[in-house]
């Protein structure tokens, strides 16, 4: 990445496009703090977040959900359950007692809320679950946090409509609830659905920031495969 700067406000969604190679792909990733950040700075609230730390990002309220389940996502072997509290795990503890009863009452809420099925398999591991639900745990992991910043790579890659249907209502209520939203997604229509802005980005730079009737599938794919990249300017 070369030269990219970018302010997401509070109750904003805002999407990165770009072609394979881009730096879509990565851009998220680094701003959690998963990856090495080769310079410049993030702000959260106009305080740096640390480099490379993203337990502090999860500290200060960032929530980043990867785009592959299996690998960056969830723990597989872990019941849905224990994925959903393992952000924060304190609440469910006393001394050092795990309150089992209170992390499955909040496990079962979060289900209900995303309809999640088999609605009584929360004691199940997370890799006994569809794409689709694997994917509403994972969300519920994160939502159940009350994130200031949601940053999420490829959110409904693998999910049916329906899924899609609830997983986009949640972004929705998640931003009008004052969350920035920040979406990486190889999928257009997506993005063109959701975003009040779209980025597109180009051999590492940002190359358009289309919002309202400009960003349609047609005018991102128009801007993704236009070259040379350009800078923009304003």
């Amino acid at each position: 990445m070369t030269d990219v700067s970018l302010a997401v406000r509070r109750g904003e969604i805002v999407g990165f496009a770009g072609l394979n190679g881009s730096g879509r792909e990565t851009i998220l990733s680094t701003v959690f703090g998963a990856r090495p950040l080769d310079g410049g700075q993030i702000l959260l609230d106009g305080e740096p977040l640390p480099p490379g730390r993203p337990d502090r990002s999860i500290a200060r309220g960032v929530a980043y959900l990867a785009a592959d389940r299996k690998e960056g996502g969830g723990v597989m072997r872990i019941t849905a359950r224990e994925n959903i509290s393992l952000p924060a795990l304190k609440p469910f503890w006393s001394g050092f007692h795990l309150r089992k009863k209170h992390e499955r009452r909040h496990g079962r809420e979060w289900f209900a809320r995303l309809s999640v099925r088999p609605a009584t398999a929360i004691d199940e591991p997370l890799s006994t679950f569809s794409g689709g639900n694997q994917q509403k745990i994972l969300f519920a992991k994160w939502l159940s946090q009350g994130p200031a910043v949601f940053l999420l790579d490829e959110p409904t890659q693998g999910v049916d409509v329906g899924a899609k249907a609830d997983l986009h209502r949640e972004l929705l209520g998640a931003a009008q609830h004052g969350a920035a939203v920040v979406i990486s997604s190889s999928d257009l229509e997506e993005l063109a659905e959701l975003c009040d802005r779209v980025v597109v980005l180009s051999q590492g730079q940002i190359v358009a920031e289309l919002s309202g009737a400009d960003a349609t599938p047609r005018t991102i794919t128009h801007e993704m495969t236009s070259q040379p990249a350009r800078a923009v300017t304003g």
